[in-house]
């Protein structure tokens, strides 16, 4: 299912920067070794949390769902000094793969990674979203974003999954 228009798509495509190669290489590696490839963020998407995080400037970020890690390797890529990303992944058999993506990209150091159900998750992490205010979800490229002056949190699940959460 194609949620971006076809001419939209290519003109995005020819008005961003290049991927880099390591995650070039991701993204391939994932293609070829995962199930669903297509819960990849990609490199507009990752483009755009790149973007989100950089305006923000967090100290503190909160991703739910790493599956290969792509997307928390953008956001990581551009993190200023002191900050720190947690994501929660709940598939325990991509650890390993996770953590090799890190490193090849050599973002380990600013990046915790977190296997288990984020409904289920530390304290810790719920009151990081607590903070934020769920009136400022903003849905866009298929990943729901909240963010406040001191925290970015991205969500990759439906709405209600959200709500759960923030319960």
């Amino acid at each position: 299912m194609n949620f971006i228009s076809k001419d939209l798509l290519a003109y995005c495509e020819q008005n961003s920067s290049a991927e880099s190669e390591v995650l070039n290489a991701i993204y391939r590696k994932t293609h070829l070794t995962q199930i669903n490839p297509r819960m990849l963020s990609g490199h507009l998407q990752g483009g755009f949390l790149k973007l989100l995080t950089q305006l923000v400037s967090p100290k503190q970020v909160l991703e739910i769902g790493t599956y290969t890690g792509y997307s928390a390797i953008c956001v990581a890529m551009v993190l200023s000094e002191g900050s720190v990303l947690d994501t929660i992944e709940i598939d325990e058999e991509l650890k390993e793969p996770i953590l090799a993506n890190f490193e090849q990209a050599g973002v380990s150091e600013k990046v915790n990674l977190h296997i288990g159900n984020a409904l289920t998750t530390p304290d810790r992490f719920k009151k990081a979203v607590a903070k934020t205010q769920s009136h400022e979800v903003l849905y866009r490229l298929f990943t729901e974003v909240v963010v406040d002056a001191i925290n970015l949190v991205f969500f990759k699940r439906r709405a209600d999954d959200v709500v759960d959460f923030l319960a």
